[in-house]
């Protein structure tokens, strides 16, 4: 819940704007449907008391709170914020921001977006925790979920193998549990573009995205992870940009969505606004679990647009974020080829055949297939063949 702010500048006329953004914080907060924003009025019950968190999260029944001041000194504001942990009374996230009175709204609104970004995964990290510390025979379908995240990130072949398991035990115990089967497409994403695929495992988790997207269109990180799925896994760009399209008109300040808007431009050849989103999920979770995969996106659009020196850059930034990840790395021997840089294109693809083997075939196929500007795909296909890489 967010709890009123406290205006401690002394000024009440300035009380109109801690009870503001209060307001757009909870309105913004529940935009991020996986989890339960308690309703402004029950929040405001509490404002001007002396407040003990844990008492509020054993009377409304929530696991976190917000709370934050806002002071006045002149003309410059300064709000503060921190996330509680309702149960120990912990805070696990604080921030503040400076502004001016003269761009008051621009400020609130610069918070708001900031907040809503900033916690999201903090949230999302906090609830995995106390998943991992539940006994195993008490973990239910949405425990089951939270357990598969960190494999998931950990973007390793045997960490999407154990996240699917999961998954799967969690939409067995709740067969409409869209979330779940959204991740399981996100894993099979993983695993298609890094080589670990094995027969079968694309159509179903093509088959369970649609399940979720038509189960779950109020649910933005299900429509986002379905909308990357239904585009790399079957080249559907159409039906990925509605999916996308609806998530960011119900979620605009969150990472996963942001990110995911930015893969879904990649996969369907749009460079430029692909790196607008990309670039805004990474200001809004500058430490967040993708944050190899939208560098390595961002890389992807710059080669796109012929922009070899910056998408070589951020490839290796992407590679030194998550060094066994094996799609920047082919990024950078392609973008050597077609820099003129042979011999460092055959050396990168050498390391890539070191470190990730199953990522070092070229996949000329679903290259082609894959991307809609086929003059890009065939650049593609020929540098990956000029480093010497396998078919």
């Amino acid at each position: 819940m967010v709890l009123p702010f406290a205006n401690i500048g002394g000024d009440v006329e300035e009380e109109y704007f801690a009870d503001g953004l209060t307001e757009e914080l909870t309105a913004e907060l529940a935009r991020l449907r996986w989890f339960f924003v308690i309703a402004r009025n029950s929040a405001f019950t509490y404002k001007g008391k002396g407040i003990d968190v844990r008492l509020v999260g054993r009377e409304l029944g929530v696991r976190y709170a917000l709370e934050g001041s806002v002071r006045k000194a002149g003309r410059q504001l300064r709000i503060s914020g921190r996330l509680i942990e309702a149960e120990t009374g912990h805070a696990i996230w604080a921030d503040r921001f400076d502004g001016d009175m003269e761009r008051i709204f621009d400020l609130q609104d610069r918070v708001t977006q900031a907040v809503a970004g900033a916690l999201d995964p903090t949230l999302r990290n906090a609830e995995i925790d106390r998943a991992r510390a539940k006994p195993p025979k008490s973990l239910d379908a949405y425990d089951l979920y939270l357990r598969a995240l960190p494999h998931y990130h950990f973007m390793s072949e045997g960490g999407t193998t154990e996240a699917q398991s999961l998954l799967r035990r969690a939409f067995k115990a709740s067969p409409d549990f869209a979330l779940a089967k959204s991740l399981f497409a996100a894993c099979q994403v993983r695993r298609q573009g890094e080589g670990w695929a094995k027969p079968g495992e694309t159509q179903e988790a093509l088959r369970l995205a649609r399940e979720a997207a038509a189960t779950a269109l109020g649910d933005p990180t299900v429509l986002s992870q379905c909308a990357v799925a239904v585009s790399y896994l079957d080249y559907a760009h159409g039906e990925a940009q509605s999916l996308i399209d609806k998530a960011l008109s119900i979620c605009p300040n969150s990472a996963l969505v942001e990110g995911a808007a930015g893969l879904v431009h990649v996969y369907a050849c749009r460079p430029e606004p692909a790196i607008r989103h990309l670039q805004h999920a990474m200001r809004l979770s500058p430490l967040d679990p993708w944050t190899s995969t939208f560098l390595m996106g961002i890389a992807t659009a710059h080669q796109m647009a012929g922009r070899l020196e910056e998408a070589l850059a951020t490839a290796q930034a992407s590679v030194h974020a998550s060094p066994t990840f094996g799609a920047p790395r082919r990024l950078i021997v392609a973008t050597l080829v077609m820099l003129g840089r042979i011999a460092d294109a055959q050396a990168a693809a050498e390391e890539l055949r070191i470190v990730s083997p199953s990522a070092y075939h070229v996949f000329a196929d679903r290259v082609y297939a894959r991307n809609p500007d086929k003059a890009f795909a065939t650049r593609l296909i020929d540098a990956y063949r000029a480093a010497g890489m396998p078919e």
